[in-house]
């Protein structure tokens, strides 16, 4: 009986500290901080903070230099996050919501497009237009989600003002 009393003792003390370990935890988990602006993106693909902007259009160079004085860079699509954003953008209304940079570039003489991060993206990931990337005239060096390919991944001269997407990652 004994042996059985200090085994309840440590089971209890087992799981009150479980339980402590929990609460704690996942208060940590729910009060994430995003910038002001951003939303909370959290799924098995990552964990970091977005916002769409779709009012101050401006050229992919320009935007990539905003999304970084905040904290980020511009969105990195992979074919694990990218229905989720595609469906968001659906709701997105400004001056500039018929493209979306998003941050990935092609190299002037490249054939892959190369995200802020260093990694490549296959030409035939599952975001792209059909028919995309095509590199029209040669010019073609910058990505975005445009709305008349119904929100699929195009490649645009990076010149071309546009609404965008950052991240910042926790």
């Amino acid at each position: 009986m004994h042996i059985y009393r200090s085994a309840s003792i440590s089971s209890v003390k087992c799981y009150k500290l479980l339980y402590e370990i929990h609460t704690k935890f996942t208060h940590v988990i729910n009060n994430v901080r995003c910038p002001a602006g951003y939303s909370l993106y959290s799924q098995s693909c990552g964990r970091f903070c977005y916002r769409y902007e779709a009012n101050a259009c401006k050229d992919w160079d320009n935007a990539r230099a905003t999304c970084q004085a905040e904290g980020g860079d511009l969105l990195v699509p992979t074919e694990c996050n990218y229905q989720y954003f595609r469906e968001q953008a659906e709701t997105i209304v400004g001056i500039c919501d018929s493209e979306f940079w998003l941050g990935a570039q092609r190299p002037t003489n490249g054939a892959d497009f190369i995200t802020v991060e260093g990694d490549t993206i296959s030409n035939t990931a599952n975001f792209w237009k059909q028919g995309q990337p095509d590199n029209t005239n040669g010019t073609e060096n910058c990505l975005e989600m445009r709305r008349d390919y119904d929100l699929l991944a195009n490649d645009l001269k990076c010149s071309q003002l546009s609404g965008y997407i950052c991240q910042v990652i926790l």
